[in-house]
This record gives C-alpha cells, sequence and structure tokens, in this order.
C-alpha cells in the first residue's frame, strides 16, 4: 500500500503542474495605517476588504481618511443624518451586524440600503466592525458596485487598538488618519528565499540519493569492493525488502527492470493517465479529494519512514527482528509463509511515529499553521519521490519533461477555452472555484484542497506586527508546487549517477544541473514579479536543467552516453556479478 501511495503521489503531482507554478495566493487582506496626529502615536492593523472594492497597492499610493462615526454614535446605522452631514473624505466607523437580534426600532437595516445613506452623504469608505476574519474573507451580502466606494472589515482586537490610539474619546476622531493598502509583499522577504532554498535543497539532497542508488544497481560490486561487510546507508533501502537468500544478480537484474521499464510508451501512459485523473477531479472533485487525502497521508508517511531509515543507516536495530512462523487454519489444510520472515519491533514502531506527523497535519489542516507541517512533509516526498523517479536516460528525460512543460503551458492557458472559461487548473487547486471571484464569494466556506505544494507566508514588518493586534493569523502564500521539483530534480539524480559511474571531475553534470536549476526557480519568481502574474513554472526549469546537461555532454563527447544512458566506469570494463558471470556489458563507443 505504502508504495502505491507513494506512486500516486508521484503522478498527482505532475496533473497539478499547471497551477504549482510559482506565484502568491492572492487574498483580501487589508492594512490599515493609523494615525493620531495630535498625539504622534501610529499602528498597522490587519483586516480585509471587500472584493471588488478599490485599494492602494503601497502605501505611498494610499489616499488619506479621517476617521467618523454615524450621529449620535449610532455604530449600527439606524438612523439617517441630516442633509448638512456629510462624509466626504472619512471612513466612517459601523457594526455590521448586532450580536442580540436587531437593535434598529424599525428592524435591522440591510446593508446595503445603509450603505446608499453612506453614499449619499459623500461617503466613499465604509470601516465595519466584523468576525471572525480569514485571510479570505468577504461579505457575500454586500453589493460593492451598487455602493461606488470600499469596504473594510475589522475583527475586535483591531477596532479596540485603534480606540486605544484616539484614548476611546470621539471628539478627537478628526486627529486620526487612515491609509489602507493590500500588501507589502513585492518587497523581498523571507518566502522569495525559502521559494528557492527549499526546492533546491530536495533536488541536491534527492539527486544525490538517486544517483547513489542507481550506482549501486548497475554496479552492485563495485560499492563492496574493498568493504566487505559494509554497505552504503543511501542504498540501504533498495536492498530492505530483499530475501537474505537472494542471489547479487537476481538483486541487480530485478532493480534494472525497474529503472529500464520508462520508455516511450510508458510516457504517453502517464500522460494519459495524469489527465485522466485531473478531469476525474474536475467533474468529481467532492467525492475523490478525500481519497487523495488519504492517499497523500499514507505516501508521506512512507516517504518519512524512507528518508529516517536511511538517516539511521545500517543499524542494528533495524536488522532485528522476530520471526514469523505459519499461520495455518482451523483445520491445518492451508498454511502462508513460513519461519523465514522477521517483525522488527524497532521499524514497526518508527512506521507509527511516521504517521503520527501527516495524521497530525490531517486533523489540524484547517488552522493558519498546518503550513508548516505541510512544508515539512512535502520536504520527504520530494526527496523521496526523486529517488524513486529515475530515469534510464537523457532521451527519455528530454521527451519526458518536454511533454510535460507542454501539458502545463496548455492546462494553464489552454483549458479555459473548453471549459467556458473555468481553468481546470484553478478549479482544483483552489479547492473548487472557478475564478477569484467565486473563491471570495466562497471563503465562509471551508472546501479541501490537494496539500501538494509548499507554502511559504510572506512575512513582513506588518504582517508580524498584525499578530499584536489581529486574529488574522494567515497571510499572502507563495505557492511551489511538488511536482516542480520532482521533475526536473529527475534529471539532477540522472546527471548525478552518471557522474558517479563516470567519474566526471567535479561531478560536473550534477553541480551544474543543481545551479541551473536555482538559477531557473530565481528567473521564475523575477518574471512573475515583473509582470505580476503567475508563471508556469516549468517554463523556465525544464530548459534550465536539461540545455546544460546537453551542453556539457556535447563539449566532451559524451552525449551519445548521455542520450543512450550508458553508464559504465572509467576504464569500460565488463562489471562482473559475484558468482562470476558477466553482470552488465555495456556498448562500445
Amino acid at each position: 500500500m505504502s508504495r502505491f501511495a507513494v506512486l500516486i503521489l508521484v503522478v498527482a503531482t505532475l496533473f497539478l503542474l499547471g497551477n504549482s507554478s510559482a506565484k502568491t495566493v492572492r487574498s483580501t487582506l487589508v492594512y490599515a495605517h493609523c494615525t493620531n496626529r495630535r498625539r504622534n502615536v501610529s499602528a498597522v492593523l490587519c483586516g480585509n476588504y471587500q472584493y471588488g472594492s478599490v485599494v492602494a497597492k503601497h502605501l505611498e499610493d494610499a489616499a488619506t481618511y479621517r476617521l467618523a462615526f454615524w450621529p449620535d454614535d449610532d455604530d449600527h446605522w439606524c438612523s439617517v443624518p441630516g442633509e448638512n452631514v456629510s462624509f466626504y473624505g472619512k471612513a466612517v466607523f459601523g457594526v455590521l451586524r448586532p450580536t442580540n437580534g436587531s437593535v434598529c426600532p424599525n428592524g435591522d437595516a440591510e446593508v446595503n440600503v445603509r450603505l446608499d445613506v453612506l453614499k449619499s452623504r459623500g461617503g466613499e469608505v465604509a470601516l465595519f466592525e466584523e468576525g471572525p476574519l480569514s485571510r479570505w474573507y468577504t461579505n457575500p451580502d454586500v453589493n460593492i458596485s451598487r455602493f461606488e466606494g470600499s469596504v473594510f472589515y475589522f475583527d475586535s482586537p483591531s477596532v479596540q487598538e485603534m480606540e486605544r490610539l484616539y484614548q476611546n474619546n470621539r471628539n478627537e476622531c478628526d486627529d486620526m488618519e487612515l491609509r489602507f493598502y493590500t500588501s507589502d509583499v513585492e518587497s523581498f522577504n523571507l518566502a522569495y528565499l525559502l521559494n528557492v532554498l527549499i526546492p533546491t535543497f530536495c533536488v541536491v539532497l534527492g539527486g544525490i540519493w538517486s544517483g547513489r542508488s542507481r550506482k549501486s544497481l548497475y554496479f552492485p560490486r563495485a560499492g563492496r569492493k574493498g568493504q566487505l561487510g559494509t554497505t552504503d546507508p543511501l542504498n540501504g533501502d533498495d536492498r530492505e525488502d530483499k530475501s537474505d537468500h537472494t542471489s547479487a544478480r537476481q538483486k541487480s537484474t530485478g532493480k534494472q527492470e525497474e529503472i529500464e521499464h520508462l520508455g516511450c510508451a510508458t510516457i504517453m501512459i502517464a500522460i494519459a493517465f495524469t489527465v485522466s485523473l485531473i478531469l476525474l477531479l474536475y467533474f468529481f472533485y467532492d467525492y475523490l479529494i478525500w481519497f487523495f487525502l488519504v492517499i497523500y497521508v499514507v505516501g508521506s508517511a512512507d516517504s518519512l519512514y524512507k528518508c529516517l531509515t536511511v538517516v539511521i543507516g545500517r543499524n542494528r536495530l533495524l536488522e532485528y527482528g522476530w520471526p514469523v512462523c505459519n499461520i495455518c487454519s482451523a483445520s491445518g489444510s492451508r498454511c502462508f509463509g513460513r519461519c523465514k520472515k522477521k517483525l522488527c519491533p524497532f521499524k514497526l514502531t518508527l512506521r507509527l511515529l511516521c504517521f503520527s506527523l501527516p495524521i497530525t497535519w490531517f486533523v489540524v489542516r484547517k488552522k493558519w499553521y498546518a503550513f508548516i507541517l505541510q512544508d515539512v512533509l512535502g520536504v520527504f516526498i520530494s526527496i523521496t519521490a526523486i529517488r524513486f523517479f529515475r530515469l534510464p536516460s537523457l532521451k527519455v528525460a528530454t521527451i519526458f519533461l518536454t511533454m510535460f512543460l507542454l501539458y502545463d503551458v496548455f492546462m494553464v492557458s489552454g483549458s479555459p477555452y473548453l471549459t467556458k472559461g473555468c481553468s481546470i487548473m484553478t478549479y482544483v487547486a483552489t479547492g473548487g472555484f472557478c475564478n477569484d471571484s467565486e473563491l471570495m464569494a466562497g471563503s465562509h466556506v471551508w472546501r479541501e484542497s490537494l496539500p501538494l505544494v509548499f507554502l511559504f507566508p510572506h512575512v513582513t514588518p506588518n504582517s508580524v506586527q498584525c499578530l499584536k493586534y489581529s486574529s488574522i493569523t494567515s497571510y499572502p502564500f507563495a505557492l511551489y508546487g511538488i511536482g516542480d521539483v520532482i521533475l526536473p530534480g529527475s534529471v539532477v539524480g540522472f546527471g548525478c549517477a552518471y557522474d558517479l559511474s563516470c567519474k566526471t571531475p567535479y561531478m560536473l553534470y550534477f553541480a551544474v544541473s543543481s545551479v541551473a536549476y536555482a538559477l531557473g526557480t530565481s528567473f521564475t519568481f523575477y518574471i512573475g514579479r515583473l509582470l505580476s502574474t503567475s508563471q508556469p513554472a516549468l517554463l523556465y526549469l525544464v530548459p534550465a536543467v536539461l540545455l546544460p546537461t546537453h551542453l556539457i555532454g556535447l563539449c566532451r563527447g559524451e552525449w551519445k552516453k548521455l542520450w543512450n544512458g550508458q553508464l559504465h566506469t572509467p576504464d569500460n570494463a565488463v562489471v562482473a556479478a559475484t558468482d562470476g558471470t558477466a553482470e552488465a556489458r555495456l556498448p562500445n563507443e
């Protein structure tokens, strides 16, 4: 089940490539820069803006409004102000909903009617106390096009901080200046750095693991030559499930088949299966999402287990086990197995501990801090998938990545023309919403989404300061898909395997492709910020990792070997199996 789960996770990350490009997830988060001119004190508060409101992007571009209240301290706006009252250039405070029934004598006035009154008195900005708020909050009852102004929502802690600035004396509200702007995520922050470092870390570590295990599969004796009785901990997982009585030739043959089966037919099957999965999710999202969540929990637990067993190495605790004998029926007519397998209590305990982390994520996935666990699990999934997803040759790598590059671009740009303007990738990644307006309208309803992405919050001075005053503890995220790590990482792993088998100076192919991947990731985010739109990451990552590999191979005269996947020893000698028979004979140039 665990191996199947890892396979499904790999395929699932592939069909999410179209929406896993480097981008910032939009939100309705707004900052309010509040200043008391007379007292010379200020604070930055967090709230939400009504979707469709006109809000400045930067503080320098934001208009300045003075704080105002409804006449006679009528925070629910039950009364109609006189004709002499003007709210021009002011942000008018109000309470959107009463806590216990209606407080207005003639019933609670509908919010759009109250906004009409504000508009008739020259008001352009409404400031409502509302809660609870979230990163996506917007009020579906407010008709912003009818009001033709801006509506902002702040929770009780933010309102209390605002009251502290004017010492809860509404006579001093004229001294309060408010400026509203969306965010400061355009400035450089930790999210942009993490979006380069963490995927690159996964690609480098996964590539090393893939290359070392690939070398041991092609040359099982080379790794043991002169090191009898020792094993490479990075390759221990390849032999974990093998019987102690299996010959070295059987091991190598079985594993070599594992990496040689990925041909052109398999690529086409993978593409077809990927498209089928995303179409099934598009039409049956509410049902299939639970299947993928279960697969995610099982697959991430297995990935964590495989990584930890490598870190622990060939510890004796991993080899100690209790014998498991025959399990027979009551009549004794049918028995299953013999007393050869062993049940390792340490491995069993380790697996249970590995399941605890994804199960914890599943329980707290609706909390703002769930992204931390999701990113940790994403690291283990990426590293394990790169090791598992070994490409046999540069030819297969080029065809495979090019096919998914075209798939990526089509799903971003072409699918809306086939679905009446609804992007299939956006629908799947946002939990069943086709566009921003649907996403904001359904923000009060929790929708499950596929967790196969890295989430990095834009931690800025304003967002940290808002933690003091607001209950909104989630911020705009920078997204990076796990599929954009696995596919380029498989090329890095192939380069590492070639370097190790051919003893290339300075691990040239591995080093260059790793640096190229980091530069490609950085360029993707630079283009995204320059154009202020999301970019399909594979459009830049695929050329970044493939072109240097092809060019170096041509310059060194090794392109043909790379293209055909001919891994060999430096002296081109035939690698012999432990039983004396020819293990692998590589063709001459």
